[in-house]
């Protein structure tokens, strides 16, 4: 939109009227070519700038509104040089000069508006005093927690792992020196711990063994499954390549997935995983329907004491491990319940040194 100025439509004195016509003149010739469209703060639909001309045009109607208290003479001297100034660039200019002691009020800026409004544009409202209340809308507000929710998280995560390694690895050094020398060579484990993915069980921790001493492969529910080659490979390295000599299942009290064995709900793809279990439950349904009168918490306990034992088996069928036991390989399966209540880890009794108690379906003949 073009904006024109003509000197002769306010009542200015002689000795400034040459000034103001000059002004004017100048800023006709900027403004030929300038769009409004982004310049400046837009103000209930109209441009900043013109919102200051409408109010200089009805001076009479203003004095009357909320802001009756500022005096009509400058009132009528601010808006008379604002109305020469076409862009903010003149605005800025003048703004020195104003006597700006008696000040427009509240002037409300809509959260549409907020969204082009430039930190140059809230610079100038700022230095002629007007008092400017900004409505940011709802997403905006939303997305900015959100991202400090980010940051927060962010440097928690960074004090709790980055910063706590370093302060391990000083703790390391000052407990033994060439530690981190010793952790560098090749690892000899003598022990293979197939244990639940569960957080709490940390097997380093209430074995009170170091890093390099157990091989570990974790899943939820520690189970063993002839089909999971992710398993059957752990289970391959450590025997044939590592030579470990004792396996240990290891399940938890109040483990998740035994839980979800027993519920009826849908859980996705997990129903596939935990189909194991519900099929030791399916095998062992008449010891487990004893327990009905004692509450449903001992029946939990008891499925996963008998999961660690069903997993011992399906450890003791696979050719890996009838292998090794072939071979003549000094080799231990064993099965224990870690008591999250107590610490302690429960021996099940479960100690298989060879193929004597397996079914021989599940035999394996290595003889050629």
């Amino acid at each position: 939109m073009e904006v024109k100025y003509k000197s002769n439509i306010y009542d200015l004195t002689n000795e400034n009227n040459e000034k103001e016509s000059n002004i004017s003149n100048q800023m006709e010739i900027k403004n030929e070519n300038i769009s409004r469209k982004n310049s400046c703060c837009s103000l209930e639909g109209e441009n900043f700038l013109d919102k200051i001309i409408s109010l200089k045009k009805n001076v009479s109607e203003v004095e009357k509104s909320e802001s009756k208290e500022i005096p009509a003479s400058p009132r009528r001297s601010l808006l008379r040089k604002i109305s020469f100034m076409t862009n903010l660039e003149d605005f800025n200019a003048e703004l020195s000069d104003l006597e700006l002691e008696n000040k427009i009020k509240d002037i409300h800026i809509k959260p549409d508006d907020l969204k082009t409004q430039s930190e140059k544009d809230l610079h100038i409202l700022e230095k002629i005093g007007l008092n400017c209340i900004f409505t940011k809308s709802k997403d905006e507000l939303e997305k900015k927690e959100q991202l400090q929710v980010r940051k927060e998280k962010y440097v928690e995560f960074h004090n709790k792992i980055i910063v706590g390694n370093q302060l391990w690895v000083e703790k390391k050094k000052l407990a033994q020196a060439d530690f981190f020398e010793k952790l560098a060579k090749p690892q000899k484990p003598k022990y293979l711990v197939i244990a639940c993915s569960d957080s709490r069980v940390v097997v380093n921790e209430f074995t009170a063994t170091e890093p390099g001493d157990v091989f570990t492969h974790r899943n939820i529910g520690n189970l063993v499954i002839s089909t999971d080659f992710n398993c059957q490979s752990v289970l391959q390295f450590a025997v044939d390549y590592l030579k470990v000599e004792h396996i240990l299942v290891i399940g938890h009290t109040d483990c998740g997935a035994v839980r979800a064995a027993l519920s009826y709900d849908f859980h996705g793809l997990i129903d596939h995983w935990l189909k194991n279990i519900r099929e030791v439950a399916e095998k062992h349904g008449n010891e487990l329907r004893k327990l009905e009168n004692e509450g449903h918490e001992k029946i939990v306990k008891k499925l996963i004491e008998l999961n660690i034992k069903e997993q011992c088996l399906n450890l003791c069928k696979s050719p890996i491990i009838q292998g090794a036991w072939d071979r003549g390989q000094d080799l231990y399966i064993h099965g224990y319940v870690f008591e999250m209540e107590s610490g302690i880890l429960k021996d099940l009794e479960v100690v298989q040194r060879d193929w004597s108690n397996i079914q021989e379906i599940y035999k394996y003949n290595f003889k050629k």
